[in-house]
This record gives structure tokens, C-alpha cells and sequence, in this order.
């Protein structure tokens, strides 16, 4: 949850890589409450550096269904 107690799906790398790798991140946007994800920064991270191999990842800011953030204790 949000400060703002709207909800987001907090996204870890496997199933986002292998959705997009799918070419299914559109199942990720419509199941997501609001279709909308959370990518934590670690995760940004561990994605940019799949792209940076090779692998056929689209860039989060390509997307205006995905956000970053920074997870925290709260």
C-alpha cells in the first residue's frame, strides 16, 4: 500500500522478466489492481542488467503502467 492507501503489485524480477519475455506484459497491466505495478529499485537494477545481457526486456520508463519505488520498513 501506498501512503495514499491506494494498492500497487510489488513486482520481483522473475515474473516480470518472464512475462515481458513472453511479450505478455499486457496480462501484468490487467490483472494489476488499477493496472498498476511497483518495481522496487533492486529490481530495476537486476532488469537493467538483463538488458544489458541481451535479453529482450522493454525499459520501465517504455511503460506507463509500471513505477518505481524504494521499498521501506513502512
Amino acid at each position: 500500500m501506498t501512503a495514499g492507501g491506494e494498492s500497487r503489485w510489488v513486482m520481483d524480477t522473475s515474473t516480470f522478466t518472464h512475462f515481458c519475455r513472453a511479450k505478455r506484459e499486457d496480462v501484468l497491466q490487467q490483472l494489476a489492481p488499477r493496472g498498476l505495478i511497483l518495481i522496487p529499485d533492486s529490481v530495476d537494477v537486476e532488469i537493467s542488467r538483463g538488458r544489458e545481457r541481451g535479453y529482450d526486456l522493454p525499459d520501465i520508463d517504455s511503460l506507463p503502467w509500471v513505477e518505481r519505488g524504494i521499498l521501506t520498513e513502512d
